[in-house]
């Protein structure tokens, strides 16, 4: 039996990982589950191998509901304002409890990735979420999960997936108030959500958009986790072969390369964004 989580990142899915690991079973959490959801065709070569599933972007689950039938499906949730709070938190490399607005990594933070990133990952997630529910209203197979109130919440997850499990959730996320814009772009997005279709687009090999749109998935997938520390990475190409030597320079050219290669495809994930479909963003 499959089971698939098929939420966000920032969701208790490494916590939950770490529990299903411990157990000794064959569980994956990765960023290609998301990628493979949307092909046509099932990748046989890597479902073969788990049987849960997890990871930190969104899914096509028609199609793994039509390539699994008898598979369990999980949307674990939060609250939009400390999931959105979370996920800028991540982005930004500071631990949550010293989240704070006049922090110069923050404000760096907001100038590179932008408050219209951030709300357009959170209007994604909230249109996501909505269709996911009514596609799987009355569904014996899904179960809905907010992890804001974890131990009642894993207990209800135990029984659906029929398995102990010690699930260390330790939510960091202590701050009292959220920053303003926050707020602000959550309101924004909970109304852009509200009117938006309950159909999910299917993503369509013809389309040009939704080609851009799978090339971008493919691109962040492999670059965007090890890109992101450019600057690391070039510092440690020039320790280990010298920084006279050619290969840091072809090395440094590579990172800076794949560094612009993935900041093309964060923008590029809101131009293909049709309809206000899932976007590709990744963990």
């Amino acid at each position: 039996m499959k089971v698939f989580f098929i939420g966000s990142s920032k969701m208790g899915t490494t916590s939950i990982t770490n529990a299903l690991k411990e157990k000794g079973l064959r569980v994956t959490h990765t960023p290609h589950f998301g990628v493979y959801s949307h092909l046509t065709e099932p990748n046989e070569a890597f479902f073969s191998k788990f049987d849960y599933f997890l990871d930190g972007s969104l899914h096509n689950f028609h199609h793994l509901t039509t390539w699994f039938p008898d598979a369990k499906i999980v949307l674990l949730d939060r609250e939009p304002s400390r999931w959105i709070l979370s996920m800028f938190n991540w982005f930004s490399h500071i631990d949550e409890r010293h989240m704070s607005d006049d922090k110069a990594i923050v404000r760096l933070s907001r100038l590179i990735m932008g408050k219209t990133v951030y709300r357009q990952i959170l209007i994604d997630w909230l249109i996501y979420r909505k269709r996911v529910l009514h596609f799987f209203k009355d569904d014996p197979r899904f179960i809905h999960i907010s992890i804001e109130d974890g131990p009642n919440e894993w207990k209800r997850l135990m029984r659906h997936l029929d398995i102990q499990l010690e699930i260390k959730w330790d939510n960091k996320q202590d701050k009292k108030s959220n920053p303003e814009w926050v707020s602000k772009i959550v309101t924004e997005a909970e109304n852009k959500a509200k009117h938006a279709s309950v159909v999910y687009p299917e993503v369509s090999q013809q389309s040009i958009r939704d080609r851009l749109f799978l090339y971008a998935m493919e691109v962040l997938r492999k670059d965007f986790i090890r890109e992101r520390h450019l600057v690391k990475n070039i510092k440690a190409a020039g320790k280990i072969n010298g920084w006279s030597h050619l290969k840091t320079y072809r090395t440094s050219l590579t990172h800076i390369f794949k560094f612009a290669r993935v900041v093309g495809c964060l923008g590029l994930r809101i131009v293909v964004n049709r309809s206000n479909r899932l976007s590709p963003y990744i963990y």
